[in-house]
């Protein structure tokens, strides 16, 4: 394959990985407004990684979300949380995890897949969208659960997942998003590095898939990433903010 043909295949790869990012995002906001946030959101998460961490070649881990099971604005109330990694052997997320256990009554889990499974080789997770109609979504084959229980992580299933939570896999109806909006934040994000975008949509898989806003839950509260600091020899919690930026 010359690297026309490369370049041709790679913008396919991301156009499918950001069209099936829409569908999930569009069925998970109740309006353009809220699309537009959210968007912003996810490039100013991708632009920080890009220009800063990858560049000043920084140390990170994924962050990570606490959901109230129940409805309530206590996002630490009757929750689990949820993180995503590649490394469930990473001593970085054991500590992680043995210090949220405790804010997470209900449970903390760790999906996990390998970054290196080609994409031609993906599965695909069905969801309903509001018992109507099915919509297959693409994953890895590699994507896995993990729950952390006994200050350990045991391997866990997706139907188990679901039962602890009470979640079913089912989204609601599509927004009605122009288009031209749709494709103006394609257009933005497929320049970005395609392991950035993979991880950023098995991200919304969990949260706008198994955790969708179909569910009734809380208002949940998310850890966007961390970064260690050689010179204070300590991890620190970084939040991104970009809601404006069109």
């Amino acid at each position: 394959m010359d690297e026309f043909s490369k370049m041709e295949l790679m913008v396919h790869l991301k156009e499918t990985i950001l069209r099936n990012l829409d569908l999930l995002l569009s069925c998970n906001v109740i309006g353009e407004v809220q699309y537009k946030n959210r968007y912003n959101g996810f490039n100013g998460e991708l632009a920080f990684y890009e220009d800063i961490v990858r560049r000043k070649g920084l140390t990170t881990r994924p962050g990570g979300v606490f959901i109230p099971l129940t409805s309530s604005s206590d996002s630490f109330y009757n929750s689990v949380y949820i993180t995503l990694s590649t490394n469930v052997n990473d001593e970085f997320l054991y500590q992680h995890l043995c210090s949220v256990a405790d804010l997470a009554s209900k449970g903390a889990f760790v999906f996990s897949y390998n970054k290196t499974e080609a994409f031609e080789e993906w599965a695909s997770l069905r969801a309903d969208i509001e018992g109507k109609e099915f919509v297959d979504l693409p994953v890895p084959q590699s994507l896995r659960v993990f729950k952390f229980e006994n200050g350990a992580l045991a391997l866990s299933s997706f139907q188990q997942f679901l039962n602890c939570t009470g979640f079913k896999f089912s989204l609601k109806k599509p927004r009605p998003i122009p288009a031209s909006l749709k494709e103006h934040y394609l257009n933005k994000l497929v320049d970005f590095k395609l392991a950035d975008l993979i991880e950023l949509y098995l991200s919304r898989v969990i949260l706008d898939g198994f955790c969708s806003l179909r569910n009734k839950r809380g208002a949940p509260l998310d850890i966007d990433l961390f970064v260690y600091s050689e010179r204070l020899k300590r991890w620190t919690l970084v939040e991104v903010k970009e809601k404006d930026s069109e």
